[in-house]
């Protein structure tokens, strides 16, 4: 991608509603969110920080772990089919 172009784009919606910031890279936090661009094609999202901040200001603590499910499918590859026109 042109950064050229999509510097242009940044700045036309600045014009219109704002400074605003951008960020380029493979690694950007959006909305508490650890969003990371992966060489492979895939994108991997976590929440681990925002988590561990809302956790801090409740002044809760964490007493335990639990483990979650080996099946690293379950978290990692879901196929989401879209709904035939009946089912509209």
């Amino acid at each position: 991608m042109d950064a050229t172009v999509v510097t242009d784009v940044i700045e036309k919606i600045e014009a219109k509603f704002g400074k605003m910031t951008a960020t380029r890279g493979k690694h950007h936090v959006f909305l508490g969110m650890d969003i990371m661009f992966n060489d492979n094609g895939t994108v991997t999202l976590l929440m681990k920080e925002y988590l561990k901040e809302a956790i801090a200001n409740l002044g809760m603590r964490l007493e335990s772990r639990s483990d979650t499910s080996k099946e690293r499918s379950l978290c990692h590859q879901q196929k989401i089919r879209a709904p035939r026109e009946k089912e509209r």
